[in-house]
Protein backbone atom coordinates (compact mmCIF):
# COMPACT_ATOMS: atom_id res chain seq x y z
CA UNK A 1 0.00 0.00 0.00
CA UNK A 2 2.90 2.28 0.67
CA UNK A 3 3.81 1.98 -3.41
CA UNK A 4 0.49 3.49 -4.22
CA UNK A 5 0.73 6.69 -2.03
CA UNK A 6 1.73 9.94 -3.81
CA UNK A 7 5.36 10.86 -3.14
CA UNK A 8 5.34 13.42 0.08
CA UNK A 9 2.62 15.57 0.51
CA UNK A 10 3.78 16.41 4.02
CA UNK A 11 1.80 13.77 5.77
CA UNK A 12 3.82 10.96 7.26
CA UNK A 13 2.03 8.11 6.16
CA UNK A 14 4.06 5.39 7.43
CA UNK A 15 3.11 6.53 10.62
CA UNK A 16 -0.58 7.13 9.33
CA UNK A 17 -0.45 3.68 8.38
CA UNK A 18 1.38 2.09 11.97
CA UNK A 19 -1.52 3.79 14.47
CA UNK A 20 -4.50 1.90 11.46
CA UNK A 21 -2.22 -1.43 12.15
CA UNK A 22 -2.66 -0.54 16.02
CA UNK A 23 -5.73 0.49 16.11
CA UNK A 24 -6.49 -3.02 13.83
CA UNK A 25 -4.77 -4.85 16.50
CA UNK A 26 -6.28 -3.27 19.20
CA UNK A 27 -9.81 -3.81 18.22
CA UNK A 28 -8.92 -7.70 17.62
CA UNK A 29 -7.26 -7.61 21.38
CA UNK A 30 -10.70 -6.00 22.77
CA UNK A 31 -12.70 -8.65 20.73
CA UNK A 32 -10.84 -11.02 22.59
CA UNK A 33 -11.07 -10.01 25.80
CA UNK A 34 -14.70 -9.21 24.85
CA UNK A 35 -15.10 -13.16 24.70
CA UNK A 36 -13.01 -14.03 27.35
CA UNK A 37 -15.14 -11.70 29.37
CA UNK A 38 -18.31 -13.18 27.78
CA UNK A 39 -16.48 -17.13 28.98
CA UNK A 40 -16.25 -14.96 32.90
CA UNK A 41 -19.49 -13.97 32.61
CA UNK A 42 -20.74 -17.89 32.06
CA UNK A 43 -18.56 -19.49 34.56
CA UNK A 44 -19.78 -16.96 36.79
CA UNK A 45 -23.43 -17.67 36.07
CA UNK A 46 -22.34 -21.38 36.12
CA UNK A 47 -21.08 -20.90 39.17
CA UNK A 48 -23.87 -18.93 40.96
CA UNK A 49 -26.04 -21.82 40.00
CA UNK A 50 -23.70 -24.44 41.55
CA UNK A 51 -23.95 -22.03 44.91
CA UNK A 52 -27.56 -21.92 45.00
CA UNK A 53 -27.86 -25.73 44.81
CA UNK A 54 -25.09 -26.68 47.31
CA UNK A 55 -27.07 -24.09 49.63
CA UNK A 56 -30.38 -25.41 49.30
CA UNK A 57 -28.46 -29.39 49.37
CA UNK A 58 -26.91 -28.17 52.74
CA UNK A 59 -30.45 -26.67 53.92
CA UNK A 60 -31.92 -30.21 53.00
CA UNK A 61 -28.89 -31.99 54.74
CA UNK A 62 -29.47 -30.11 57.84
CA UNK A 63 -33.02 -31.06 57.68
CA UNK A 64 -31.77 -34.73 57.75
CA UNK A 65 -29.10 -34.07 60.29
CA UNK A 66 -31.87 -32.58 62.73
CA UNK A 67 -33.95 -35.83 61.82
CA UNK A 68 -31.03 -38.35 62.42
CA UNK A 69 -30.24 -36.34 65.80
CA UNK A 70 -34.16 -36.44 67.07
CA UNK A 71 -34.64 -40.11 66.22
CA UNK A 72 -31.08 -40.62 68.11
CA UNK A 73 -32.18 -39.13 70.90
CA UNK A 74 -35.80 -41.22 70.88
CA UNK A 75 -33.64 -44.03 70.64
CA UNK A 76 -31.66 -42.97 73.42
CA UNK A 77 -34.55 -42.43 75.73
CA UNK A 78 -36.29 -45.79 75.23
CA UNK A 79 -32.95 -47.88 75.78
CA UNK A 80 -32.89 -45.66 79.33
CA UNK A 81 -36.49 -46.50 79.50
CA UNK A 82 -35.58 -50.35 79.68
CA UNK A 83 -32.31 -49.93 81.38
CA UNK A 84 -34.44 -48.35 84.37
CA UNK A 85 -36.97 -50.61 84.14
CA UNK A 86 -34.78 -53.63 83.96
CA UNK A 87 -33.32 -52.27 87.29
CA UNK A 88 -36.80 -51.92 89.01
CA UNK A 89 -37.52 -55.56 87.87
CA UNK A 90 -34.29 -56.53 88.94
CA UNK A 91 -35.22 -54.64 92.38
CA UNK A 92 -38.43 -55.92 92.67
CA UNK A 93 -38.68 -58.82 95.21
CA UNK A 94 -41.65 -61.07 95.71
CA UNK A 95 -42.79 -62.16 99.06
CA UNK A 96 -45.09 -65.84 99.17
CA UNK A 97 -46.14 -67.31 102.15
CA UNK A 98 -47.23 -70.97 102.65
CA UNK A 99 -49.88 -72.02 104.83
CA UNK A 100 -50.21 -75.63 105.82
CA UNK A 101 -53.11 -76.15 103.35
CA UNK A 102 -51.29 -75.34 100.27
CA UNK A 103 -48.07 -77.58 101.18
CA UNK A 104 -49.93 -80.61 101.86
CA UNK A 105 -52.05 -79.55 98.36
CA UNK A 106 -48.85 -80.05 96.53
CA UNK A 107 -47.31 -82.59 98.16
CA UNK A 108 -50.61 -84.65 97.58
CA UNK A 109 -50.33 -83.66 94.37
CA UNK A 110 -46.82 -85.01 94.14
CA UNK A 111 -47.53 -88.46 95.38
CA UNK A 112 -50.20 -88.52 92.77
CA UNK A 113 -47.58 -87.87 90.08
CA UNK A 114 -45.28 -90.04 91.76
CA UNK A 115 -48.07 -93.10 92.18
CA UNK A 116 -48.93 -92.64 88.50
CA UNK A 117 -45.33 -92.75 86.78
CA UNK A 118 -45.13 -95.91 89.30
CA UNK A 119 -48.18 -97.32 87.87
CA UNK A 120 -46.55 -96.36 84.16
CA UNK A 121 -43.46 -98.26 84.52
CA UNK A 122 -44.73 -101.47 86.33
CA UNK A 123 -46.75 -101.62 83.48
CA UNK A 124 -44.00 -101.03 81.02
CA UNK A 125 -42.10 -103.70 82.83
CA UNK A 126 -44.92 -106.26 81.74
CA UNK A 127 -45.14 -105.60 78.81
CA UNK A 128 -41.17 -106.07 78.71
CA UNK A 129 -41.47 -109.49 80.44
CA UNK A 130 -44.43 -110.93 77.83
CA UNK A 131 -41.95 -109.95 75.05
CA UNK A 132 -39.27 -111.43 76.35
CA UNK A 133 -40.52 -115.08 76.93
CA UNK A 134 -42.26 -114.53 74.09
CA UNK A 135 -38.71 -114.18 72.65
CA UNK A 136 -37.41 -117.06 74.67
CA UNK A 137 -40.24 -119.42 73.18
CA UNK A 138 -39.57 -118.51 70.02
CA UNK A 139 -35.73 -119.32 70.31
CA UNK A 140 -36.28 -123.15 71.91
CA UNK A 141 -38.39 -123.42 68.66
CA UNK A 142 -35.95 -122.78 66.34
CA UNK A 143 -33.28 -124.56 68.62
CA UNK A 144 -35.95 -128.06 68.79
CA UNK A 145 -36.11 -128.09 65.24
CA UNK A 146 -39.57 -126.78 64.45
CA UNK A 147 -37.90 -123.97 62.22
CA UNK A 148 -39.77 -120.40 61.64
CA UNK A 149 -42.13 -119.47 59.08
CA UNK A 150 -41.38 -116.65 56.81
CA UNK A 151 -44.32 -113.77 56.14
CA UNK A 152 -45.49 -114.02 52.62
CA UNK A 153 -43.58 -110.61 52.06
CA UNK A 154 -40.14 -112.27 53.11
CA UNK A 155 -40.45 -115.29 50.36
CA UNK A 156 -41.11 -113.06 47.28
CA UNK A 157 -37.84 -111.45 48.47
CA UNK A 158 -35.83 -114.63 48.85
CA UNK A 159 -37.23 -115.73 45.42
CA UNK A 160 -36.55 -112.40 43.94
CA UNK A 161 -33.16 -112.49 45.40
CA UNK A 162 -32.84 -116.12 43.77
CA UNK A 163 -33.92 -114.69 40.58
CA UNK A 164 -31.54 -112.27 40.45
CA UNK A 165 -28.61 -114.84 41.38
CA UNK A 166 -29.38 -116.95 38.72
CA UNK A 167 -29.64 -113.78 35.92
CA UNK A 168 -26.25 -113.19 36.99
CA UNK A 169 -24.90 -116.46 37.05
CA UNK A 170 -26.26 -116.70 33.82
CA UNK A 171 -24.62 -113.70 32.16
CA UNK A 172 -21.06 -114.84 34.12
CA UNK A 173 -21.79 -118.17 32.34
CA UNK A 174 -22.41 -116.34 29.09
CA UNK A 175 -19.51 -113.96 29.17
CA UNK A 176 -17.71 -116.54 30.27
CA UNK A 177 -18.01 -119.12 26.86
CA UNK A 178 -17.90 -115.82 24.46
CA UNK A 179 -14.62 -114.82 25.77
CA UNK A 180 -13.43 -118.72 25.41
CA UNK A 181 -14.53 -119.15 22.12
CA UNK A 182 -13.80 -115.71 20.58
Amino acid sequence: MKDKLPPKTGLDFGAMMDEIDDQEELKKESENVKELLGQVKKVASELEASFETMVIEAFGMDETAASIQEASWKIKWTLDRIDLALERMNETKYTVQLDDKSVLTVNDLHRELISDQKLALEEYKLEQKELFSQYKKDLKSIAAGQGVWLSSKAWVWAIIAFEILLLLGGLVVYYCTKAKFT
